[in-house]
């Protein structure tokens, strides 16, 4: 079982670069877990490498195929401006792969958003809605609209 790869870019909200304050981006095991190789995993913190530019890259153990499922990461970003510290209000699921983490991360969605599909959503947050449905053809699918709890 290879380690996957998630990179993107770190700035502040007005696409600034963060390099003068020394960040830190790390991800956060949810809980401990096992993978099916027989491995335990611990939730030590695991440190992306942030460049000058603000590009990233880390190496994490795909979320797949983890047990409990609900194991993912928190995303921690710290730096030095009056000891900045923020924490995502969500879990990343890291897909077998890896990828770009604007591409891969599952935020909660928002509340009034129905996904309408023939397949399920990957992971849908809480209260979803999905319209079993081809949104190009409405007659397809089952018609049934669920709701995840």
């Amino acid at each position: 079982m290879a380690l996957e790869t998630v990179s993107g870019k770190l700035s502040d909200f007005g696409w600034g670069g963060l390099t003068a304050f020394a960040p830190i981006l790390e991800f956060i095991p949810t809980n401990a877990a096992v993978d099916p190789y027989g491995r335990v995993l611990a939730t030590r913190h695991i440190a992306a490498t942030v460049l000058s530019n603000g590009d990233f890259t880390v190496q994490l153990a795909g979320t797949d195929n983890l047990r409990p499922v609900s194991t993912g990461y928190q995303v921690s970003i710290r730096w030095l401006d009056f000891f900045g510290f923020d924490l995502f209000d969500f879990t990343l699921f890291v897909p077998d792969g890896g990828g770009e983490i604007g591409g891969i991360i599952s935020a909660p969605s928002n509340p009034g958003l129905v996904f309408v599909s023939l397949t399920e959503p990957p992971r849908p947050s809480l209260s979803a809605l999905w319209l079993n449905a081809d949104p190009l053809d409405p007659t397809s699918g089952t018609g049934d609209l669920k709701k995840w709890s």
